[in-house]
């Protein structure tokens, strides 16, 4: 999927409307390179919040957790 681009297609695009996903949480430790005190635990794409909240629950259940800022971008 390209972003940012107009891409003409002469067919039919079968498929959800997928769109990238980022999860990030507090961390104040400073080995690790944070924005804002935040860092970037994971990112995919997904249909919808339910399917991404349900994937990073299942991958990253500490993380889960502890408590996730969930980001997504149309």
């Amino acid at each position: 999927m390209t972003y940012g681009l107009v891409d003409e297609t002469d067919g039919i695009i079968i498929g959800g409307d997928w769109r990238p996903y980022e999860f990030w949480i507090d961390e104040p430790r400073p080995e690790y390179q944070t924005r804002n005190g935040k860092r970037r635990v994971a990112k995919g794409e997904f249909d919808n919040d339910e399917q991404a909240i349900a994937w990073f629950k299942e991958n990253y259940p500490a993380e889960f957790k502890q408590g996730v800022e969930m980001r997504v971008w149309d």
